[in-house]
């Protein structure tokens, strides 16, 4: 936790499950809350390993806007159709 305010202004996207027996919501919020900005947090109702098609939708999502991928959602989707 200590080097995460270091990130920034490199954006981040946090991925959190609300049903993680390893890490709590308050530990999920508290990390979350040390990042600088850009900083988007998203929970899903998963457990650690976070296999929610939604999970791989928001980093796709993410990732093609920060990374400027636009096609990228569109070319996974078809792959996991």
């Amino acid at each position: 936790m200590r080097f995460i305010a270091d990130a920034a202004p490199t954006p981040l996207l946090f991925q959190s499950a609300r049903f993680d027996i390893g890490v709590s919501v308050a530990e999920s919020e508290t990390f979350f809350a040390a990042a600088g900005e850009p900083k988007e947090l998203r929970w899903y109702d998963t457990g650690h390993e976070a296999n929610d098609p939604a999970v791989y939708a928001d980093r796709a999502r993410f990732l093609a806007e920060h990374l400027d991928l636009p096609a990228l959602p569109e070319i996974l989707a078809n792959r996991l159709a």
